[in-house]
């Protein structure tokens, strides 16, 4: 994703962990949201399915609000932004042109490129 030119290392680009510090959500460098309830696995390379690079984000780590039970992605982001009330969208990424050309909503699902 353009949008992070900075990112040699290919860091993710947000994380969310559990109560318990788990990584449960990781959106790596390309924008590609990854989810385990029970936790992602750590990697010192590249995120990709089921991994989150360890302890490297770009934004940073959310954590989910406690009591929170999440066996979804949408779950898991509505504990991690609680303060959502209008389900505004997580991050946006804006092209030359002025518009969004991709974008994670409040579910945490990824649209665009």
């Amino acid at each position: 994703m353009l949008a992070f030119p900075d990112n040699e290392s290919l860091a993710d680009i947000l994380q969310i962990e559990n109560q318990g510090g788990e990584v449960i959500v990781s959106v790596s460098y390309n924008g590609t949201v990854n989810f385990n309830a029970a936790g992602l696995t750590a990697t010192t390379g590249q995120g990709g399915a089921g991994l989150y690079t360890l302890n490297r984000q770009l934004d940073r780590k959310y954590r989910t609000v406690p009591g929170s039970t999440i066996t979804t992605v949408a779950q898991a982001f509505a504990a991690a932004f609680p303060l959502n009330p209008l389900n505004q969208d997580i991050i946006q990424v804006i092209n030359v042109g002025g518009n969004v050309s991709y974008y994670i909503d409040y579910t945490g699902v990824a649209h665009g490129s």
